[in-house]
């Protein structure tokens, strides 16, 4: 899994000087050889219901259990995805041909970050993690170099406040294990989660820690933004703040409250920018941001239902947010055009591509019976049993079901605005993309129906088990026969009977509209006739308007709120954090070199902790 894709990755470099195609062909397999031997693991840890396995590979010593297995699945699924997508998409940008095996040691790092059960080289490829990710946007050009830039620095700041913890937890504990802190003053175990906390919120791209991923959004690849703030970045984030707050400390009722209070500001901070953005990126890119407060809260609620949650909306997040992306991706190659007022009336050019983008906006906003829906239900469940013991939690249950409805209100702006409407004279010779573009969003699109539809198969077999390591309590989540409804002690739901229902409507209207077409009265007008416009001074009304004017009274409304995120919003923090050092670190490089020489610092001292 770790082996095999670096090989060929390095391989692909060298016979890349004899044609483009063979260097594909060795990323696909390495990454798809990843992605079969995952698949495997998580069918094999389920079916003979093992607990861990532990391999020894170098002096690495390599752990799989029910957590991060079904993760490193995913993690490598979306590897390929994106290497298919990007043989399309990247020509575009010239010939960069380190691209491709980006993607590969993104991926690798990250799936062996999370089998790591050592402090150390845990480190090490998370920290790969950040590189490829700064390189990735790197390669856009120019233009894109600050937005690298500044990630770079609020990532790396993240992985430094990560490896002051370890090296603090080295120290008192004398050990790099991950696992329990034991025999520790309470005050320092509340900073040692602090600093992790941090570093977990900063790759998931939680507030205030989230302002990389809008930035990042403006010039860098469509594949980079689906790759590691739709997926990797998520996967990482959502699956270390899992072990955080419930592998390593014992998860206090302070401790809840902060965490879930954190993810209702992500999602309120999140979509009320996304809602007034034109750019189609940045407004999917800010819905990301969002999207991250349900994980959050989901974990921060810290019951078996609030964990299944959080989970859960991570595996839903990647598929409807890479797809979402990815769709986005195909418009802007089709058009080259990223503002939704100069877009419109896309669906009869790139059908496949609206299919899954309508899909993919349906999953985002929560609409039953796609996937989005099904993580926010058992979020909103678990938010509802917690406020038996604290009615804090009702005001977050309430709070996520109003960002939905945001959320539903700006992908309708998204949809209108891009896909429908009347089509504008530039873009009148678009074509759809071709299918290695296609074939990925496709799959994507169809994972949200599925997991929609049948929401126990990845319950089931990927989320539920793993809940089991992390506060060994059974789930609370209860299944019945027949439709498979999910029902807990508040309410139930019937998704696979849901969706029947809905088909069977769908159906009906059709029909009725088929038959009501034949039986009109015919028209007694002549045909001759044409309509008369509207008169106004001698101009004509514009009768149609773009979706991204469908929420300006919305931006007025809020406008102190939106006038501060033009000032700077949460950058302000970060600069005025930043300020004592502007005299030392003149560049944005001479800062991540500068935090990158403490953390390697850091990291030879906790080595020689550990060999001491």
């Amino acid at each position: 899994m770790i082996i095999v894709p670096v090989i060929l990755s390095f391989v692909s470099l060298l016979v890349d000087k004899f044609s483009s195609w063979f260097r594909n062909i060795f990323c696909l397999a390495g990454v798809a050889s990843a992605a079969i031997m995952g698949s495997y693991l998580v069918a094999y840890v389920n079916l003979n219901a093992v607990e861990h396995l532990s391999y020894n590979f170098a002096g690495l010593i390599f752990t799989v259990d029910r957590l991060n297995v079904f993760c490193v699945m995913f993690t490598n699924l979306m590897g390929l995805l994106i290497l298919l997508y990007s043989f399309s998409y990247m020509p575009r940008y010239g010939r960069i041909n380190w691209y491709y095996p980006l993607i590969v040691w993104a991926v690798v790092s990250a799936s062996t970050a999370l089998l790591m059960v050592d402090y150390i080289p845990f480190m090490v490829f998370w920290d790969f993690c950040t590189l490829a990710l700064f390189f990735s946007i790197w390669v856009a050009g120019p233009l894109a170099h600050k937005a690298a830039w500044k990630t770079l620095l609020i990532c790396a700041s993240g992985d430094l406040a990560m490896m002051l913890a370890v090296l603090g937890i080295v120290l008192t504990t004398g050990s790099t294990k991950i696992g329990l802190i034991e025999n520790v003053p309470g005050h320092l175990i509340g900073l040692f989660f602090a600093l992790m906390f941090v570093s977990a919120l900063t790759k998931a791209g939680g507030v205030p820690l989230h302002t990389w991923i809008p930035e990042m959004a403006w010039e860098s690849p469509t594949t980079s933004l689906a790759l590691f703030p739709a997926s990797l970045d998520k996967i990482l984030g959502i699956f270390k703040l899992t072990v955080i707050c419930h592998m390593l400390i014992l998860f206090s009722v302070s401790y809840s409250v902060a965490v879930a209070t954190l993810g209702a500001l992500t999602m309120i901070v999140g979509v009320m920018t996304a809602v007034v953005q034109h750019d189609i990126r940045r407004l999917l890119s800010y819905h990301a941001i969002s999207q991250v407060g349900y994980m959050i809260m989901g974990i921060g609620i810290g019951t078996s239902l609030g964990i299944i949650g959080g989970l859960f909306h991570m595996v839903n997040h990647i598929l409807y947010k890479s797809c979402l992306f990815l769709t986005a991706g195909a418009v802007l190659y089709a058009t080259n055009i990223k503002d939704i007022d100069r877009l419109g009336g896309l669906a009869k050019k790139m059908p496949v591509t609206f299919a899954c983008a309508t899909v993919a906006a349906l999953s985002i906003s929560g609409v039953p019976p796609f996937n989005g829906f099904a993580s926010k239900w058992i979020i909103y469940q678990a938010a509802l049993e917690a406020s038996k013991t604290n009615p804090l939690y009702i005001i977050y249950a309430v709070v996520g079901v109003v960002v939905s409805a945001l959320t539903l209100a700006s992908f309708v702006k998204y949809i209108h605005g891009v896909f429908l409407g009347s089509t504008r004279r530039e873009i009148e010779n678009v074509r759809e993309v071709s299918w290695w573009m296609r074939i990925p969003m496709m799959i994507l699109a169809s994972g949200c129906i599925i997991f929609g539809v049948a929401p126990q198969i990845p319950l089931d077999n990927l989320i539920s088990p793993a809940v089991g390591i992390t506060i060994g309590k059974p789930s609370a989540l209860q299944y019945g026969y027949g439709f498979y409804p999910m029902s807990t002690s508040i309410g139930m739901w019937g998704a696979t009977v849901a969706a029947s229902l809905m088909v069977m409507g769908i159906a009906l209207g059709g029909l009725l509209y088929s038959i009501s077409g034949r039986i009109q009265p015919k028209p007694t007008l002549p045909l001759s006739i044409e309509a008369a416009k509207p008169f106004l001074c001698g101009e004509d009304i514009p009768l149609s308007y773009s979706g991204g004017q469908f929420y300006g009274p919305f931006k007025r409304l809020f406008k102190p709120l939106y006038r501060v995120e033009e000032l700077g919003g949460f950058d302000l923090i970060l600069l005025a954090i930043a300020k004592p050092f502007r005299r030392i670190f003149k560049k944005p490089s001479h800062g991540a070199a500068g935090i990158y020489i403490v953390w390697v610092l850091l990291l030879l001292i906790t080595i020689s902790l550990a060999w001491r």
